[in-house]
C-alpha cells in the first residue's frame, strides 16, 4: 500500500497544478478539483497505518476498496492533464486546423462537462468510503518502519558440518596466508554474496581453522550489522573487548580507545572479522583503517558483506564473491536438515523425485532483467518519487531504490558493463513467486514456455478476478495462442506484457485496456502497428522491440503526449518514425539500436529536450529531395544535452557537413558514455570535408568509449587527447588513417584499442607505451603496418594474434 500512498500524493500534486491552470478557471471547475484534493489528502493521510492494521479484515477490504477508487481518481486526473496538454499543443500549431476542430467550442463543452462529471463522481465514492470506515487510524506522512538487520553474529562455529563450502573454505584461507604485493602490512579481503549464503557460517568456520589459529595471534570478532550508522568509537570498543575477551572502561575517550587499541595489536600478525558490514562510506572505513594499521605485516581483516560497493569503500585487497551450491550440494544440505542424522529413509513414497523438485525450487536457473527497463517501467507506473529538491531525475531516484533492493537481496547476481554499470540482475524464483503473492489478485501471470500453467497472485487461476492491474503473457517459439478471454474483463489494466504471441489482436488490446501506463509487446511479428494505439492516452512506456516485420509506425502515435520510453530496439525493418514526433513532449528515451532500416531522424526531434536516450541519430543524404525536408539536420542535437548513455551518428552525403557537425554541440553533452560516429564508406571525393566534420564532432571530456566507422581523413582530430576517461577506441574501416597522433599517450584511463580494417596505417606512435591503462589491443587488416614501437613492451596487455602474423617485433 506504500505504492497507493505514493499514487495519492501525485493525485494531491497533479490538482494542485491543475487548479490554479487558467482555462480550468475559466471553465469554472477549479472548485471541484479543489474539493478532490481535500479528499485525497484525508484518505493519504491514514494510508500507512491502514497497511500495518490490513491483518485486520475489515482494515484490509476497506483498502481494496479504497485503491480502486484511487486508481479510479488517478484515471481521471490524468484524462484531464492529457485533454489541457493535448489542446496547448493543438492551439500551439495554427496550421493544424482539422485537428483545431477536435477543440472547438462544442468539443470543449464537452470535455469540460465530461470532466468535471468524472470529478465528482469519483470525489462522491471516495467521500463515501472514508465515511464507511468503522475503525480508527491515525494520522501518518512518514514510513517509521526500519529495516530490520540480523541478529549480531559471534565466532562460534560448534561441530555442525558445513556442507559444499570446502573449496571455498581453502581458497579463502590462502588467500589470508597468501603475501600481497602491497606497501602495507595490513590488508583486507572481503566474502560477498547475497542473503542467506552463509558467508558468517564460513567466517566462522575459517576463524576457527587450526591452521588460521596458528598463523594469527590475537584473532578477534565483531558483528558490524546493527545500524548504517558508522560509530567509530563502538566499533573501536567491540575490537578492544573482543581482543582482551573484557569490556574497556565505557568512561574511555576515542583517544584513549584508539591508544589501547593499538597497544594491543602493535607488531602482532592479528586477524580481526568485521561481520555483515553495511556502511558504504569510504572516508569513514578510512578513518578506523588508520588505527588498524599497527599489526605485523600480514594481519588481515576479513569482512563479510552482501554489497560489492562495501568491499570497495573498505579498500578491500581480493573479493571473494560466494555463489550459491550445486545441485549436488543442495541435495545433501537439504537431507541433513530433513533426515535425521542426515540419512533418507527407504523410498516408498518417491522422496527422492520430491526432494529433487524441492531442491530446483530452490536453486533455479534465474531470468536476466533489464535493469534500465525495470526502472523505466517504475517511473511509467508512478512508483517512483521525485527527490525532495528535485536536482535528481526520476531515473536517478530509481537507481537508488534498485540498489536499495540489491542491497537487500530482492535482486541478485548483478551483471555490469565495462563502465561499471549495472545492466542487468537476476531474481530468484522464490523472490519472484512471494512478490506476485504479495501482489494477490492485482497481477495475473501465463507462461506457456515453461509448464503450461497461470497463476495470479493467490488468487488461483483468478479467472472471475475482476480490477487487475498488471498482466503478463509470454508462449513458447511453436504455441499459437491468443490473448486469454478472461483477461478481457480486467479492463483497469495499468501495464501489459505480451511476448512471443503470434498474431495479437491489438483491436482487442487497445479497446479493453484504455488505462495502460506501459504496454510491451516484444517479438510479436506483426507488420502494421494499428492506428488505434493513440487512442492509449495515459500510455507512459510502449516497448516493440524485436518486431522485426514491422515497417513504419503509425502516425497516431504521436498522441501519446505522456509518452516517456519509446523502445524500437531490433525492428530491422522499420523504415521511418512518424513526422510529428515532436508532439511527445514528454519523451525521455527513444530506443532505436539495430534499426537498420531506418532512412532519417524526424525533423523536430531537437525539440524534445527532456530525452535522455537517442541511442541512433541517422542523417539522410542531401541529394535525396523526397526526404530532406522530412530530416532532422545535425544542429537539433544540439539543445538535448540531457542525452546518457550511447548515441550513434550515421552519415550520408551531408555538403556542409563541417559546419553541422560543429552545430551538434557534443562537447556540452556530459552525461554521454559512448560516442558513435559512422560514415557512408562511398563518398570519398572531399578528405578535406571530412577531417573537418571530425573537428566539429569533438565530445565532452568525460567521454568513456568513442566509435569511429569508414572516415575518410587522413588524421584524427586534436580533441582526441582531451578525452582523460576515454577508456574504449576504437576506429575501423578508416582507409585512407595513415597515423594516430603522438598524443594519444595523454589517455590514460584508455584499456582497450581497436584498430581495423585501417590499411594505410604505417606505424603506431611511440607514446603508446604511455598508456598504463590499455590491457588489450587488437589489430585487424591493417596490411601496411610494418612494426610495433618498442615501448609497447612496457606494458601488460595482450595483443591479438594477427599482429604478430602482420608485424615484425624489433
Amino acid at each position: 500500500m506504500k505504492i497507493l500512498f505514493g499514487i495519492a500524493e501525485e493525485i494531491i500534486l497533479k490538482l494542485g497544478e491543475l487548479a490554479v491552470k487558467e482555462i480550468v478557471l475559466i471553465w469554472g471547475v477549479n472548485t471541484e478539483l479543489r474539493k478532490l484534493e481535500m479528499t485525497v489528502r484525508t484518505i493519504r493521510d491514514v494510508l500507512l497505518d491502514a497497511e500495518e492494521k490490513q491483518a485486520d479484515a475489515q482494515v484490509k477490504n476497506w483498502l481494496e476498496d479504497l485503491a480502486d477508487a484511487v486508481y479510479d481518481a488517478d484515471n481521471v486526473v490524468d484524462e484531464f492533464r492529457y485533454g489541457l496538454l493535448r489542446r496547448s499543443l493543438v492551439f500551439g500549431n495554427k496550421r493544424a486546423k482539422k485537428v483545431r476542430i477536435f477543440f472547438s467550442r462544442l468539443n470543449q463543452v464537452f470535455f469540460r462537462a465530461k470532466m468535471a462529471h468524472g470529478i465528482k463522481k469519483i470525489r462522491e465514492t471516495l467521500d463515501e468510503i472514508q465515511a464507511n470506515k468503522r475503525f480508527h487510524l491515525e494520522k501518518r506522512l512518514e514510513d517509521k518502519r526500519s529495516f530490520m538487520r540480523p541478529a549480531e553474529s559471534h565466532s562460534f562455529m560448534g561441530k555442525d558440518e558445513v556442507i559444499g563450502r570446502n573449496d571455498d573454505k581453502k581458497a579463502i584461507i590462502d588467500l589470508l596466508l597468501s603475501d600481497f604485493e602491497t606497501k602495507k602490512d595490513v590488508s583486507s579481503i572481503a566474502i560477498v554474496g547475497i542473503g542467506g549464503l552463509g558467508k558468517t557460517t564460513l567466517a566462522q568456520w575459517i576463524f576457527d581453522d587450526e591452521e588460521v589459529k596458528k598463523c594469527f595471534q590475537p584473532k578477534a570478532w565483531v558483528c558490524v550489522s546493527e545500524s548504517d550508522v558508522f560509530d567509530l568509537k563502538l566499533l573501536v570498543q567491540k575490537i578492544v573487548r573482543s581482543v582482551d575477551d573484557k569490556s574497556p572502561d565505557q568512561n574511555l575517550d576515542l583517544e584513549q580507545l584508539q591508544t589501547q587499541l593499538r597497544r594491543r595489536i602493535e607488531g602482532k600478525k592479528y586477524l580481526l572479522v568485521l561481520d555483515d558490514v553495511w556502511n558504504e562510506n569510504s572516508a569513514e572505513w578510512d578513518k578506523l583503517a588508520t588505527l588498524l594499521q599497527s599489526g605485523a605485516r600480514g594481519s588481515r581483516l576479513l569482512i563479510t558483506t552482501r554489497s560489492e560497493t562495501v568491499a570497495t569503500a573498505t579498500r578491500t585487497m581480493r573479493t571473494y564473491q560466494l555463489r550459491g551450491l550445486d545441485e549436488g550440494k543442495s541435495l545433501d544440505l537439504f537431507r541433513t536438515m530433513a533426515f535425521e542424522e542426515g540419512k533418507q529413509p527407504a523410498d516408498d513414497w518417491g522422496l527422492a523425485e520430491i526432494e529433487r523438485k524441492i531442491v530446483d525450487k530452490l536453486f533455479p536457473k534465474d531470468h536476466k532483467i533489464n535493469v534500465a527497463k525495470l526502472i523505466r517501467l517504475w517511473i511509467a507506473q508512478g512508483f517512483i518519487k521525485p527527490s525532495e529538491n528535485r536536482q535528481l531525475s526520476l531515473e536517478d531516484v530509481g537507481r537508488e531504490y534498485f540498489e536499495d533492493l540489491l542491497w537487500r537481496s530482492f535482486f541478485q547476481e548483478a551483471i555490469r558493463d565495462k563502465f561499471g554499470n549495472i545492466t542487468y540482475c537476476k531474481m530468484h524464483d522464490l523472490i519472484h513467486d512471494l512478490a506476485i503473492s504479495v501482489a494477490g489478485k492485482g497481477i495475473i501471470v501465463l507462461d506457456q514456455s515453461k509448464d503450461n500453467t497461470q497463476r495470479m497472485g493467490s488468487s488461483g487461476s483468478g479467472t472471475n478476478t475482476k480490477n487487475v492491474r498488471h498482466a503478463y503473457a509470454h508462449f513458447g517459439v511453436n504455441e499459437s495462442r491468443q490473448i486469454p478471454e478472461f483477461w478481457l474483463e480486467q479492463k483497469k489494466l495499468r501495464s501489459l506484457a505480451l511476448s512471443s504471441v503470434k498474431n495479437p489482436n491489438l483491436d482487442v488490446v487497445v479497446s479493453n485496456f484504455k488505462f495502460l501506463r506501459s504496454l510491451s509487446l516484444i517479438g510479436m511479428r506483426f507488420k502494421i502497428l494499428l492506428d488505434k494505439v493513440g487512442k492509449l492516452i495515459h500510455l507512459r512506456y510502449l516497448d516493440l522491440s524485436d518486431n522485426y516485420e514491422i515497417k513504419v509506425l503509425p502516425d497516431s502515435i504521436t498522441r501519446l503526449h505522456h509518452l516517456e520510453t519509446l523502445i524500437l530496439e531490433n525492428c530491422a525493418h522499420l523504415e521511418r518514425l512518424p513526422q510529428d514526433m515532436k508532439k511527445l513532449v514528454n519523451l525521455r528515451h527513444l530506443e532505436l539500436s539495430g534499426c537498420r532500416s531506418l532512412t532519417h531522424v524526424p525533423r523536430g526531434i531537437g525539440e524534445l529536450t527532456s530525452l535522455q536516450t537517442l541511442s541512433l541519430f541517422k542523417v539522410v543524404d542531401d541529394n535525396n529531395d523526397q526526404l530532406s525536408n522530412q530530416c532532422a539536420r545535425l544542429g537539433e542535437l544540439s539543445g538535448l544535452n540531457n542525452l546518457h548513455g550511447k548515441l550513434r551518428i550515421e552519415l550520408g552525403h551531408v555538403k556542409d557537413v563541417a559546419s553541422e557537425s560543429k552545430a551538434a554541440k557534443l562537447k556540452d553533452k556530459e552525461q554521454l558514455q559512448s560516442l558513435y560516429l559512422s560514415w557512408r564508406r562511398r563518398y570519398v571525393e572531399n578528405i578535406e570535408n571530412y577531417e573537418m566534420a571530425l573537428d566539429g564532432f569533438q565530445p565532452a571530456q568525460t567521454l568513456k568509449a568513442l566509435h569511429m566507422e569508414n572516415y575518410m581523413g587522413l588524421r584524427i582530430s586534436d580533441w582526441l587527447s582531451s578525452l582523460t576517461r576515454l577508456q574504449s577506441l576504437h576506429i575501423s574501416g578508416c582507409f585512407n588513417l595513415v597515423s594516430l597522433p603522438n598524443e594519444i599517450g595523454n589517455l590514460s584511463s584508455l584499456g582497450y584499442l581497436n584498430l581495423g580494417e585501417c590499411s594505410s596505417l604505417a606505424s603506431l606512435p611511440n607514446e603508446i607505451g604511455n598508456l598504463s591503462s590499455l590491457g588489450s589491443l587488437n589489430l585487424r587488416g591493417c596490411s601496411s603496418l610494418a612494426s610495433l614501437p618498442n615501448e609497447i613492451g612496457n606494458l601488460s596487455i595482450s595483443v591479438d594474434a594477427p599482429v604478430w602474423r602482420l608485424c615484425r617485433m624489433k
